[in-house]
């Protein structure tokens, strides 16, 4: 922004300047048109008088008008200039400011970095980035035990529930293991009870016979 109001500004003062020409060269014209009048009127006395009169009336009408319209032009320029001046004065007084602070601010950063390179163990206990870290880790160390325990409880009941099952499969097995002699004894049983009723059948058969 401060380079545009520069530009502004040189751009307002070029102008000026301009105008400042433009005001001698018109200047200029006009004696030039008068010289040239007046020669006219030594040359041609007799019957130049009218001309070089509406001449000069028509120069002392519009000279009026036109010096009326660059005062104003340059009033208006002078004034555009004031204030494109105070601003930038203004801009500069706090780019000023600014740029003081930043040195300030540079200083205080390379002051606390050496002062961070050099504490001592003692300043550095005291320090509030120290003493928070500390009470962080004192934290996730307490976190850490809380987790270990549960992994450990966890731990534990798998292991039961692991035993159980074990538990479980042998008192099945023991189970099936009885049940299969029980069985076995009743089909010895059933087995030695067939033998027998046939054994009777046959010794019956055989008596029967002798009659």
């Amino acid at each position: 922004m401060k380079n545009d109001l520069e530009n502004r500004l040189e751009s307002l003062q070029e102008e000026l300047l301009v105008i400042h020409k433009e005001r001698e060269r018109k200047n200029s014209k006009t004696l030039k048109r008068v010289d040239e009048s007046l020669v006219k009127e030594e040359e041609t006395q007799s019957n130049g008088h009218s001309e070089i009169k509406k001449e000069e009336e028509k120069v002392k009408e519009e000279e009026p008008i036109k010096e009326e319209i660059n005062k104003e032009e340059v009033e208006k320029l002078s004034v555009e200039i004031k204030e494109l001046q105070a601003v930038n004065q203004v801009l500069s007084k706090q780019l000023s400011e600014i740029n003081h602070k930043i040195e300030e601010s540079e200083q205080e950063k390379d002051q606390m970095k050496n002062r961070l390179n050099n504490l001592s163990e003692e300043e550095l206990k005291r320090s509030n980035i120290y003493i928070e870290m500390v009470e962080r880790n004192n934290k996730l160390n307490d976190d850490l035990s809380e987790a270990n325990k549960l992994k450990d409880g966890l731990i534990k009941k798998i292991e039961e529930l692991e035993n159980g099952q074990g538990e479980y499969s042998k008192m099945m097995n023991s189970q099936v293991i009885e049940e299969n002699e029980q069985l076995k004894n009743q089909l010895n049983k059933m087995i030695k009870l067939q033998h027998y009723k046939n054994k009777r059948k046959k010794e019956a058969g055989v008596e029967s016979m002798k009659i």
